[in-house]
């Protein structure tokens, strides 16, 4: 595992296994809302309901794995402040598109 997967699979590791299996489903495999709530068995404002509060809760997760290893992690705004070259600030992309959409 890299430096800048670190904090991703701590972040990862905290979710429970709904809130990991949505996030992954959407992000890691590309399955669309449509297909999420074909596959968790429920509508698909319910899908879209639980991937919003699990990019929510891994977004909270990421900045407090990278708090955690030092690094300052970006609150309120799209684009990732400034940071060192060795900085593992957002990344891996799981990171970094949960991370946006989240914020919307």
């Amino acid at each position: 595992m890299s430096p800048e997967d670190a904090p991703v699979h701590a972040a990862l590791a905290r979710l429970s296994d709904r809130d990991r299996e949505v996030l992954l489903l959407v992000e890691w495999e590309g399955l669309r809302p449509a297909e999420l709530a074909t596959v968790l068995g429920c509508r698909e404002v319910t899908a879209r309901g639980r991937l919003y509060r699990a990019r929510s809760r891994f977004r909270d997760a990421f900045e407090r794995a990278l708090r955690q290893d030092g690094h300052r992690a970006p609150r309120g705004h799209h684009t990732p402040a400034p940071r060192s070259p060795d900085a593992a600030l957002t990344a891996h992309p799981i990171a970094r598109t949960a991370m946006r959409k989240a914020q919307r």
